[in-house]
């Protein structure tokens, strides 16, 4: 006969709970419903147009640099930083390839441009684009005959003259 000594510890395997929402469970949701709620209070590819730095209008650097004369028009695109955000967007896009989209922002740098003979070149690299890359000769005709309104002394204007002709 065997003696069973109560005094020893045994060794008892306790089972959790199993529960459906775990502490893992609800960080993850609280996370994502946390994601879904700043993307849909700000959504991707949304720009906040008044907070300062972006080029607002009524912002104080904005309304300074339209009373110095800086700003050809009241409209915010010809902002200094965004004309030349233009330019190298242009610049950007032709280097790719993509020729109808630089010389789009081209054009909206020459509308915000006032003479100079940096303006005068852009509108003939522009006028070569249409011609060349686009096949579209009244645009170009049309960036050819700003040279000339852009700078009245360029070297350019024996070329442009050149090319109106082919042009048309």
């Amino acid at each position: 006969m065997a003696v069973v000594d109560r005094n020893i510890a045994k060794k008892v395997v306790v089972r959790k709970k199993d529960h459906f929402f775990d502490r893992k469970l609800l960080w993850f949701t609280g996370l994502i419903l946390f994601v879904t709620v700043l993307v849909y209070v700000y959504p991707p590819g949304a720009v906040d147009i008044y907070s300062p730095g972006t080029g607002d209008v009524y912002s104080p650097g904005a309304v300074d640099a339209y009373h110095s004369g800086a700003v050809t028009s009241q409209d915010p695109s010809c902002l200094p930083s965004n004309r030349s955000f233009y330019l190298e967007l242009g610049h950007d896009l032709y280097a790719r390839g993509i020729y109808k989209e630089a010389v789009n922002y081209y054009s909206r740098y020459l509308e915000c441009s006032g003479p100079g003979g940096k303006s005068a070149s852009l509108a003939y690299k522009a006028g070569d684009i249409c011609k060349d890359k686009l096949k579209d000769y009244e645009q170009a005709a049309k960036f050819y005959l700003q040279v000339r309104y852009f700078d009245s002394k360029s070297p350019l204007l024996q070329k442009t003259g050149l090319r109106i002709v082919t042009c048309l």
